[in-house]
């Protein structure tokens, strides 16, 4: 009995001794110089199913709806990136449907109050404006929406075709930079 006593007090012994060589006084090793800059690309936040519903000063409700979201810190800024049928729907104080802009993903930057939208990209106005494009930029302060690429463009009038649009989403007029196709205009 003594020697397994014995025998287990040096293993224990050994143990410590080997666990106090690791325990050191000095600090832990400095993480690799990119450390914090990998870390930066990693989400603060991450959800599946997400939506969130929000109404502002005057009324008007916001909805929107994505498959994932993921927030991320840049600089001073908070990116929130959207993927998998990205859905954003603008109601009016009464409840009407004002636009509905859907594609597969987009990025939302609260603090500088834009929006853009990546990849099959539509937008259905309560007018009856159509867009089709590609990647659209919505910019909240100036209230226009820009599309810098190829875009498809159906009013109730007309069917357009082209490259680079600029949409003021308040005075509802647009503008397209080069024309492709046959453009449809109402006879005078």
């Amino acid at each position: 009995m003594g020697t397994k006593l014995g025998f287990r007090s040096a293993v224990v012994l050994s143990w410590v001794g080997l666990g106090g060589m690791g325990c050191s006084s000095s600090s832990a090793p400095a993480p690799p110089p990119d450390w914090f800059a990998q870390r930066s690309r990693l989400p603060l936040y991450e959800a599946t199913s997400y939506r969130l519903s929000w109404i502002d000063t005057a009324g008007q409700k916001v909805l929107l709806r994505a498959a994932r979201l993921q927030l991320h810190k840049q600089g001073d800024s908070t990116c929130w990136r959207l993927a998998g049928n990205v859905e954003l729907v603008h109601y009016a104080p009464n409840g009407d449907t004002l636009q509905v802009l859907r594609s597969r993903r987009g990025e939302l930057w609260p603090q500088q109050g834009y929006f853009v939208a990546q990849d099959s990209v539509t937008v259905r106005t309560q007018d009856g404006l159509f867009l089709e494009t590609d990647y659209l930029i919505w910019r909240q302060a100036q209230h226009r929406l820009e599309a810098p690429g190829w875009v498809r463009l159906q009013t109730p009038e007309e069917t357009l075709t082209g490259q680079g649009l600029e949409y003021h989403t308040e005075k509802r007029t647009y503008r397209l930079r080069r024309t492709r196709g046959l453009v449809q205009a109402p006879p005078l």
